[in-house]
């Protein structure tokens, strides 16, 4: 019958075409999760790029049921897993678990990457120190139980003690620092809770680092990992100097980002080896340097719960450059805690946000 079938155009077989690329990009980017990026380094790419295809894929879907396209059903279809895994990043309300948050045993933790306090409001004469001291006396003031810190600085060894004094007396402390430039900087770890025994993980060829605690948390011991894992080491100036100026900077940019995608497994599998060696229930938390899609948390989050997709609200963002829904900061924890809140307080002390969790024990 005349005009009872519908003919492609150009404008629909093109449209049919950007449907099915995204819907695909969107399935690889699905998979990253599972590879290995030392087997196969793009995966850590599409990992990146998952919740920015997942939102193309949206509008996609929207422009398809305006049109009234036939082909609506190829973005709906990539977005389906999307909905099974989109509480790692977005959460439109915390539910926090019941069952032990009224008998008082609450445990919080802060870890925060404090980006060696250079992030300061001013250039002038001792402005990271000002930083520093007004960063510390902020955090003090969550009264964390535990806290870890990573990319932590000092100008002398003998800072140290002076500073756990004024602003966390009374905690046990632990650290592994690198001189460096005129500074030490690296992890330190603080407790209300007696530290039992203490060591680090050093990684080949990097100065990222894990340092784990044995934490006496009223009668039940458990390994903290406060970890510190590679990062791709540009700056959001040299990302648009390699993108849209410079061949060389491009190609030395590249294969940067490709040695500490490389580096990155074998730095989780270390900590990993570490923890089936302990027979204490592990937490794991500190910047990952990686998303919610990589291999690196879905490795390191088996077995324990996440305290954002436990109470988060929001996107819970941790880190203030490039793109601006980046979570890269985590605390994991055993599962015999229950999570009772979660919160990425915007603190303008470094590039990273810090990550506050109250737990129930």
């Amino acid at each position: 019958m005349k005009g009872s079938s519908r003919r492609f155009t150009f404008t629909s077989v093109v449209g049919l075409i950007v449907l099915l690329c995204s819907a695909l990009l969107l399935g690889l980017c699905y998979l990253s999760m599972y590879i290995n990026p030392a087997a196969f380094w793009p995966a850590a790419v599409l990992a990146v790029l998952e919740f920015p295809v997942a939102i193309l894929n949206v509008a996609l879907l929207v422009f398809a049921l305006l049109g009234r396209s036939r082909f609506f059903w190829i973005p709906l279809v990539a977005l389906v897993p999307f909905i099974f895994i989109a509480d790692k990043q977005l959460k439109f309300s915390g539910k926090p678990e019941a069952g032990l948050a009224g008998d008082g045993n609450a445990l919080k933790i802060i870890s925060y990457n404090v980006g060696g306090f250079r992030l300061s409001q001013d250039h002038g004469s001792g402005a990271v120190a000002r930083t520093r001291d007004e960063a510390l006396d902020s955090i003090s003031g969550y009264a964390p139980d535990l806290l870890c810190l990573q990319e932590f600085s000092v100008k002398s060894m003998d800072d140290l003690p002076e500073l756990m004094e004024k602003y966390f007396p009374g905690y046990h402390y632990k650290y592994y620092l690198m001189y460096d430039n005129g500074n030490y900087y690296g992890n330190m770890t603080a407790s209300r809770f007696p530290m039992l025994s203490s060591g680090v993980e050093r990684f080949e060829q990097s100065s990222n680092l894990a340092l784990y605690n044995d934490i006496d948390v009223a009668g039940r011991v458990i390994r903290v990992y406060n970890c510190h894992f590679q990062s791709y080491s540009i700056s959001s100036a040299g990302l648009v100097k390699a993108v849209f100026e410079d061949r060389e900077i491009a190609r030395a940019t590249g294969a940067r980002v490709r040695g500490s995608i490389l580096k990155r497994p074998k730095q989780v599998g270390q900590v990993l080896d570490n923890v089936k060696r302990s027979p204490n229930a592990a937490l794991i938390c500190g910047d990952f340097n990686d998303t919610p899609m990589s291999y690196t948390y879905n490795a390191l989050v088996k077995g324990r719960k996440d305290t954002f997709s436990e109470a988060g609200t929001g996107f819970a963002s941790t880190y203030s450059r490039l793109w601006p829904l980046l979570r890269i900061d985590y605390i994991l924890v055993p599962e015999f805690f229950s999570v009772l809140s979660h919160e990425t307080p915007h603190l303008r002390y470094s590039d990273h946000y810090p990550v506050i969790a109250v737990l129930a024990y």
